[in-house]
């Protein structure tokens, strides 16, 4: 065998060792979650629940709750406030739309009688 072919043997058997090594340590792991699985999960659900009634989470919620309640107050007073400009817009935009209408109404009536005098003629036929 060359140099080159021990070479490449070495590597591809340090590659299955490596590999197993690697299985070996999941199925560990595996049976280790078995073993201490339930135990763990009891600690877990304790220091959750110390953590639960513990004062500083206590106060963290009020203070979630009291910025809730102000970003509610403030989100309404700004929806009342663009309510209040949209309605003033729409009113500004009503009164000027039939101001408007009747001074198109007034200059239509005037050139009506303007063609009609100076054709001598009806305006509307």
């Amino acid at each position: 065998m060359s140099d080159e072919e021990s070479k490449d043997s070495s590597f591809k058997q340090e590659i299955k060792e490596s590999a197993r090594k690697i299985w070996l340590a999941g199925l560990g792991a595996f049976a280790v979650a078995q073993e201490e699985g339930s135990r763990l999960f009891e600690r877990l659900v304790a220091k959750g629940e110390e953590i639960e009634a513990s004062e500083e989470n206590q106060q963290f919620k009020k203070k979630m709750r009291d910025a809730k309640d102000e970003a509610a107050e403030a989100w309404d007073k700004v929806s009342d406030a663009v309510g209040e400009k949209v309605r003033d817009t729409v009113e500004r935009l009503r009164r000027s739309h039939s101001s408007e209408i009747e001074r198109l109404k007034a200059e239509i009536a005037e050139l009506k009688s303007k063609l009609a005098q100076g054709d001598g003629k009806d305006a509307d036929s």
